[in-house]
């Protein structure tokens, strides 16, 4: 049985090579027709589709690897915190602390939630 982030590593790296075969197409494609339309004198009538093709490029590249700079919010705060302990001198003792404590904010145990009360009530008490 594959773990979770198995499965979700699985999956990122499968946009990736995607994304790559999609540039590697782009680059092929597109350089050939612009040297046949060079050598034959139609060179503008390939912009058009190299325009709107390089605008699902970016699409796709932004749904394998997201906007540069902008992930969670999650992550930055950790990326942070474990720069900052680094830059402070902090042990690993103290990095697996901040992960554990990281971990416990972000698990909701649904088990050790105390059951709503749940009232009764009539028709006539609703205004």
């Amino acid at each position: 049985m594959e773990s979770k982030k198995y499965e979700e590593a699985k999956k990122r790296v499968k946009k990736k090579k995607e994304f790559r075969e999609h540039l590697k197409s782009f680059i092929v494609t597109n350089a050939i027709m612009l040297g046949i339309g060079w050598m034959y004198g139609f060179f503008n009538a390939w912009q058009t589709v190299i325009f709107f093709w390089g605008i699902g490029l970016v699409f796709h590249y932004v749904e394998a690897y997201g906007i540069p700079g902008m992930g969670s919010d999650e992550d930055w705060e950790r990326e942070e915190m474990e720069k900052e302990l680094k830059n402070l001198g902090g042990t690993e003792a103290d990095l697996d602390l901040m992960r554990e404590e990281q971990a416990t904010d972000e698990f909701l145990d649904l088990d050790s939630r105390r059951p709503v009360e749940r009232k009764n009530y009539d028709e006539g008490d609703l205004v």
